[in-house]
C-alpha cells in the first residue's frame, strides 16, 4: 500500500483531483470555506495561467479561482 501524498494545492496538475486536508493560515481559513473549499472536499485542477498566477478549481460543481500565493497556503492530499 503507498503513503498518502500531501502537497501544496498549487503543485496540483491540470486535470488531477485531490482532498482538501489542511489550511495553514488560521486569517484565511474562513475565506477559503466561504468559497467553498472545505477540509475532506475533493477539488480538480482546471487550468493554470501561463505564468502561474492564477488556478481555476472545481469544488463541488462550482469554478473557483484562486490566486497561487493562496494556494500555497492549502494542504491537499493527492488522488493517486
Amino acid at each position: 500500500m503507498s503513503t498518502p501524498k500531501y502537497i501544496q494545492l498549487n503543485e496540483l496538475q491540470v486535470n488531477e483531483k485531490a482532498i482538501v486536508h489542511d489550511m495553514l493560515d488560521q486569517n484565511q481559513r474562513m475565506e477559503f470555506m466561504e468559497r467553498g473549499l472545505l477540509i475532506g472536499e475533493e477539488l480538480t485542477m482546471l487550468r493554470k495561467s501561463t505564468l502561474g498566477h492564477m488556478l481555476a478549481l472545481e469544488v463541488r460543481g462550482t469554478v473557483l479561482a484562486m490566486r497561487h500565493c493562496d494556494a500555497c497556503l492549502v494542504i491537499v492530499l493527492k488522488n493517486q
